[in-house]
């Protein structure tokens, strides 16, 4: 089935009265997938081929002010280009970084929201106290943000990890969307595609 009688399908599931909802039935239908994937109830393996992970070995010395801008993993420049990044070239539907830990071996990283980053002093003069360097982390795109008054040289391992399907697939009515998903994923999100389009034109 591709994308374009995915469409179909959806306005034809939906009834009378949706004959030109074709723009709206389109993105109904990706912000279902947005939203099982976000749920987190769905196989992985029903949507492996949208998976992707990046990663690149980073330390202290690539942020700046306690800031790494993520589009450097694929544009390493003071101002990367962020049209080589996935958040540009792709429809993400999800993203999470994480962090792992090169150097220190006994350093501790704990990601934190950006709002408790902002707050995270006192955590770190205890981390400090005890004797256990903890380096306070949290995402805000396109940074990853540290807390910096620890002022101890770390190393690490940035990960993206994503699900996503490439924007000119996407803009391509013809793309097969068994190309990205399983059938029976595929029908779930066509299902709650329904029920979103419904819904947000009564």
């Amino acid at each position: 089935m591709t994308f374009a009688e995915v469409y179909t399908e959806i306005i034809t599931r939906s009834g009378e009265g949706y004959d030109n909802y074709l723009d709206r039935a389109k993105e109904m239908f990706f912000k279902a997938i947005s939203t099982i994937l976000n749920s987190g109830e769905y196989d992985p393996t029903e949507v492996r081929l949208m998976s992707s992970r990046f990663t690149k070995n980073i330390g202290s010395t690539n942020f700046t002010d306690g800031r790494y801008d993520i589009n450097r993993i694929w544009s390493d420049q003071a101002v990367p280009d962020v049209t080589l990044s996935p958040f540009y070239t792709h429809e993400l539907f999800d993203a999470r970084v994480e962090l792992t830990p090169v150097a220190p071996e006994n350093m501790r990283f704990s990601q934190v929201s950006i709002e408790r980053l902002n707050s995270a002093h006192l955590i770190s003069q205890l981390s400090i106290a005890a004797g256990i360097p903890e380096l306070i982390w949290g995402f805000d795109y396109p940074d990853i943000r540290v807390n910096t008054i620890t002022n101890t040289s770390f190393r690490c391992l940035a990960t993206l990890s994503t699900h996503s399907i490439p924007r000119a697939d996407i803009d391509e009515d013809s793309t097969p969307a068994d190309r990205y998903m399983s059938y029976h994923f595929l029908i779930r999100a066509i299902e709650m595609a329904v029920n979103l389009l419904k819904t947000e034109t009564e």
